[in-house]
């Protein structure tokens, strides 16, 4: 178990595109909340991220939004600093 004082930032993974993001399915997600993040993975494939957040209730409060609202891939997920930098801010 991670606990709050740790150097891990807290992440909803929504979407990993293996081909062409639509604006339409962007629409959708930034729907439920505008503050995604657009980055990639190791294999250039782009991911849809929400976070970092502050507490995990927050969290799931999206996670759960985003499933009811059929977003079934989405899920949650923790990395470090470096890793974010890495993935979302080239």
């Amino acid at each position: 178990t991670i606990n709050e004082n740790n150097n891990f930032l807290k992440f909803i993974n929504v979407a990993k595109i293996k081909g062409v993001l639509y604006k339409k399915y962007l629409d959708k997600v930034t729907k439920i909340n505008p503050n995604i993040l657009l980055c990639r993975d190791d294999k250039n494939r782009i991911e849809l991220y929400y976070g970092p957040f502050n507490n995990k209730e927050e969290r799931k409060e999206l996670l759960d939004k985003l499933l009811a609202n059929k977003f079934d891939q989405a899920y949650e997920l923790e990395f470090t600093k470096e890793e974010f930098d890495k993935r979302c801010n080239y």
